[in-house]
């Protein structure tokens, strides 16, 4: 089988949307050569040297012994949203795929079936949290892109829920396939690189992290409140670090932070490869979201042994999977309740490192890309 995944996510800083492309190819690329496929990228630009930490650079490169077929084609032209509905379907005619892989707004019409994955419905659940433009295109786009779709995967219980709230006529071709943690999320123990990180991000001693795209539905203004109503002594103990590129309706955040004082620091954006370190070094992990689909940084947080704080809303309590402590999101003094207790009980602590660690061992791309291969099966014997 020859699957064509849309990778134009892969050249872009890390999103939700990267890392489920990053870890669908890393996955189906281990199994290719025992299940007999084919993965061919289909990008716009020269992907980043190294990116899948299968070879030294994605292309039609001279591959080590059994490492699996993976190819790169390009479709530079044209760009934008006509870049779906014209570039990717021309490609998937010349790369000879069986199948194309895509994420959310799929073409008219394709030479081969279409799998689509949604991640989740915020635009429709909470469009307050959304940008307008972008609603717009999805609400325009995505009914059709299911109608034509041969199947539709999405990461939780949740979010498949969710999906068929809105989107009804999902059913039937709508399936889970959870997303994982890639073997990278590990413990630090190189303290060299350890103390690198520290110095480059400027982090204190002890510190409390939140890492995700900085937008209202992450809920940051509640976490900076929760850390502001922290007995001053652990404020004075640890900072509050949040990590992410800057989204959508964030500007009053670090106006928020100002009001709390010199305890909370942004980080900015912080590369992959960076992010273990980080949230080893970290304390603690908090995660108040208000809405995720999935929700992958606290279980990134759980594989690098930090014990993590999340919220009652949404997929995160099936995704954490009883390993982290659940508040409220819209409960400020609970979660900040939450972080005091992780930060001060150490048989707590220790108790949700270990089943942090149990829980994101389960979570494995090679276990998600053989649930996403059945239903590429599915669709290509359909034909």
């Amino acid at each position: 089988m020859r699957i064509a995944i849309d990778a134009r996510t892969l050249a872009s800083p890390k999103t939700g949307d990267r890392t489920v492309t990053r870890g669908f190819v890393k996955g189906l690329t281990r199994l290719s050569r025992d299940e007999q496929l084919e993965v061919v990228l289909v990008a716009q630009e020269p992907l980043p040297q190294g990116l899948l930490g299968l070879l030294d650079r994605i292309g039609f490169a001279n591959l080590p012994p059994g490492t699996p077929p993976l190819e790169l084609h390009l479709a530079p032209r044209p760009k934008g949203y006509l870049w779906m509905l014209q570039a990717f379907p021309r490609a998937l005619r010349q790369v000879r795929a069986d199948v194309g892989l895509i994420q959310y707004m799929g073409p008219f019409a394709a030479p081969c079936p279409i799998v689509t994955s949604l991640h989740d419905t915020v635009w429709r659940t909470m469009p307050e949290t959304f940008p307008r433009r972008d609603r717009m295109v999805l609400n325009a786009f995505i009914p059709g892109t299911i109608r034509r779709a041969a199947a539709v995967t999405t990461g939780s219980s949740f979010a498949e829920g969710e999906i068929l709230r809105h989107y009804p006529h999902a059913a039937g071709k709508l399936h889970v396939v959870p997303y994982a943690v890639d073997e990278a999320f590990a413990p630090v123990t190189d303290q060299q690189r350890l103390e690198e990180v520290r110095r480059r991000y400027k982090l204190p001693e002890r510190f409390i992290l939140s890492v995700g795209v900085l937008q209202p539905r992450k809920n940051i203004a509640g976490l900076i409140r929760a850390y502001q109503m922290l007995e001053p002594e652990l404020r004075r103990d640890y900072a509050l670090v949040i990590t992410g590129k800057q989204g959508w309706l964030a500007d009053n955040l670090p106006e928020l932070a100002r009001e709390v004082g010199e305890g909370v620091r942004f980080t900015g954006y912080v590369d992959d490869d960076e992010l273990p370190s980080l949230y080893t070094l970290a304390s603690c992990f908090a995660y108040p979201s208000l809405y995720e689909g999935f929700g992958l940084p606290p279980v990134e947080a759980m594989a690098c042994g930090t014990p993590v704080v999340s919220s009652t809303a949404a997929s995160l309590p099936e995704v954490t999977g009883g390993a982290a402590l659940l508040v409220d999101p819209y409960d400020v003094e609970a979660l900040s309740a939450a972080i005091a207790r992780v930060l001060q009980e150490g048989e707590l602590r220790e108790e949700l490192i270990a089943k942090g660690h149990a829980r994101a061992c389960q979570l494995t791309w090679e276990n998600s890309a053989r649930a996403l291969l059945q239903v590429l099966r599915q669709v290509t014997a359909e034909v």
